[in-house]
């Protein structure tokens, strides 16, 4: 007679529950990444869609010289509340200097800008702000 010795049924039961534990813990990993890059992606629509209808101009620039100063009056005429403003100071020679300046820009207000220690010679200046479209040029004298 051949006796044929098979798997206890308590390492069985023990092999089965690990393996679906290892499998639960793959794919709640997989939904969790998935379901956050899913949610920065909503964020980022959403900003993007808000800054559509953000929108400023540059009502004044001028510079001194005597005191490398630069004052400027930016309007803003959208809706959206503008944030992060950076100051962008071109040179001929295609060197850049930025500057970020203190201060939001609510929406429908008037609000002047000074920038210290520019040095005289700039070609152009652009002003960004935390909408990636919203920025506007200028040629500040």
């Amino acid at each position: 007679m051949v006796s044929l010795k098979g798997i206890s049924p308590l390492i069985a039961a023990v092999l089965l529950i690990a393996v679906t534990m290892t499998i639960a813990g793959v794919l709640a990993y997989w939904a969790s990444t998935f379901v956050q890059s899913g949610l920065q992606q909503s964020a980022n629509q959403t900003v993007a869609t808000e800054c559509n209808f953000g929108n400023f101009v540059v009502n004044a620039c001028s510079y001194n010289a005597a005191t490398s100063k630069m004052t400027f009056i930016l309007d803003n005429i959208g809706t959206v509340h503008l944030s992060n403003i950076t100051v962008f100071v071109v040179y001929p020679d295609n060197t850049l200097n930025s500057t970020s300046v203190a201060g939001d820009l609510p929406s429908g207000t008037l609000r002047s800008y000074s920038v210290d220690a520019v040095a005289g010679g700039f070609s152009t200046v652009r002003i960004r702000t935390q909408c990636p479209n919203v920025d506007e040029e200028t040629t500040c004298r």
